[in-house]
């Protein structure tokens, strides 16, 4: 990089680590810290102002519509962004999840997580609470929560005795995550053809396939809780989990060789069919 690169970042970890990535490529990179209320407003106001070159955020964040003069440049590989639950072991009345207690207070980021787990367990006392996986970790700790659940990536920042909580992982035929989830967004101004050529050096192109099938899914749900995660499985087929919040809370899977249209069918699927899952 020839000039100095400014960066700013959300507080998120993941956001934080993928601008550490970018500035760890050069010698002359600064970060820049976002406020935490920000809007996209406002960042489109500092990159007019060049306060930073560019700004990296949680696409899961990331609203369709950006104000003008605003784009997604590029986005991060993803990380691991399927679901686990963190419990006290004493919700339980067995060895297995099958076995929480009636009532257990469990704390989620989504409104649609919540849905999703209220369908696996409908006597459960789920909280909707964007605070950081810290925050939740300390009122499990504290004895406030019997548990939560967040994306597996988010747990890169605690450091838990594996011995003290419960853990389970949940696949995607149980649980499915928010569309983007795990994933960097980098954002620029339109017209900085420079920094797009920089932001397309980190730009992870399958990485982006997927996500735009989810967001595709999601842009057609604009006023309901929806999730949605696609990925490319060890047979190289590309596999689609969704799950909407209409009268019901609707799921739906479909897979194929390629992502050509892979959006449209499960969007199809999410209008006529009502699927429980099941643990």
């Amino acid at each position: 990089m020839d000039k100095p690169l400014t960066i700013a970042s959300s507080s998120a970890f993941l956001a934080k680590s993928a601008s550490n990535h970018i500035a760890s490529t050069s010698d002359s990179a600064k970060m820049v810290k976002l406020k935490g209320n920000y809007t996209f407003d406002t960042i489109k106001s500092q990159l007019m102002a060049k306060d930073f070159d560019l700004a990296v955020i949680n696409l899961a964040d990331a609203p369709f519509q950006l104000p003008d003069g605003l784009v997604i440049a590029g986005v991060s590989e993803r990380k691991d962004a399927t679901l686990k639950f963190l419990g006290n072991p004493s919700c339980l009345d067995g060895t297995s999840l099958r076995d929480i207690k009636s009532g257990s207070k469990i704390k989620v980021r989504y409104k649609i997580v919540k849905d999703q787990l209220l369908e696996l367990f409908n006597d459960l006392d789920v909280i909707v609470d964007k605070s950081p996986i810290v925050e939740f970790h300390k009122e499990l700790d504290k004895g406030k929560i019997d548990g939560f659940i967040m994306a597996k990536f988010q747990f890169e920042e605690l450091n838990i005795a594996d011995y003290k909580y419960y853990e389970w992982e949940f696949s995607p035929y149980e649980l499915v995550s928010k569309g983007g989830e795990g994933v960097a967004a980098y954002l620029c101004r339109m017209d900085d053809i420079y920094h797009r050529k920089i932001i397309k050096e980190f730009h992870h192109s399958p990485t982006s396939v997927c996500t735009n099938v989810e967001r595709k899914i999601t842009r057609a749900f604009p006023n309901n809780p929806i999730a949605a995660y696609c990925f490319m499985d060890s047979r190289n087929n590309y596999q689609i989990h969704s799950s909407v919040s209409l009268e019901n809370n609707h799921r739906s899977f479909y897979s194929q060789s390629t992502s050509d249209s892979l959006a449209d069918k499960i969007l199809e699927l999410l209008q006529n069919e009502t699927n429980v899952p099941h643990i």
